[in-house]
C-alpha cells in the first residue's frame, strides 16, 4: 500500500507542476505573440504567391509553329516560356 501511496502523490506533482507551468502569463503572452506572428506570415505569404500568379501573364509566351510569311518567307519556331510558379515562390522565399 505505501509503494502505490508514493506513486499517487508522484502523479498529483508532476501533474499539478504540469498545470503551473502551462497557465502561468508568461505562456500566454507567448502563445498570443506565437499566433500572431505565423499569422501574418502566413498572410505575407499568400500575397507573395499571389504576386507571382499574377506576374506571370506578362513573362509568359505562347509556343508558335514555324510559318511561311510574304515578307520574311520563313518564321522559326518558337518554344514559348512558362513561369514555374512553385520553383519562383521557393527562390523569392
Amino acid at each position: 500500500m505505501n509503494n502505490k501511496w508514493k506513486q499517487i502523490v508522484a502523479i498529483s506533482a508532476i501533474a499539478g507542476i504540469s498545470w503551473l507551468l502551462v497557465q502561468n502569463p508568461y505562456t500566454q503572452v507567448y502563445l498570443t505573440q506565437l499566433t500572431n506572428d505565423s499569422v501574418a506570415s502566413m498572410k505575407q505569404e499568400d500575397e507573395l504567391l499571389l504576386q507571382i500568379k499574377e506576374s506571370t501573364k506578362k513573362y509568359e509566351i505562347a509556343p508558335q509553329d514555324a510559318r511561311i510569311d510574304s515578307v520574311w518567307k520563313t518564321v522559326p519556331a518558337y518554344n514559348g516560356l512558362k513561369v514555374n510558379i512553385d520553383e519562383s515562390y521557393k527562390a523569392l522565399k
